[in-house]
């Protein structure tokens, strides 16, 4: 089950941090607690809050919603 996961990891869009507008929107990673860098690389999810790529990737094996609002990563049909 854990490589269904990952795969379903691929559908998000993930971005790269590549200035401090966006580091100071973001803030820090909910899951790791750590300030986000320029250089960072994040993933956002449908409901637009976004996570530390890695720290996601650990999270999406425990809990398959948002770690801020829970609503669902992915949408089945």
């Amino acid at each position: 089950m854990e490589s269904v996961y990952l795969e379903l990891l691929d559908v998000l869009p993930t971005s790269v941090l590549l200035n401090t507008f966006h580091v100071k929107i973001l803030d820090q990673c909910v899951i790791c607690m750590e300030k986000y860098c320029i250089g960072d690389e994040v993933i956002r999810l449908p409901c637009f809050h976004a996570f530390h790529d890695d720290c996601f990737v650990d999270w999406i094996l425990e809990c398959l919603d948002c770690p801020i609002c829970r609503w669902p990563a992915f949408e089945f049909e």
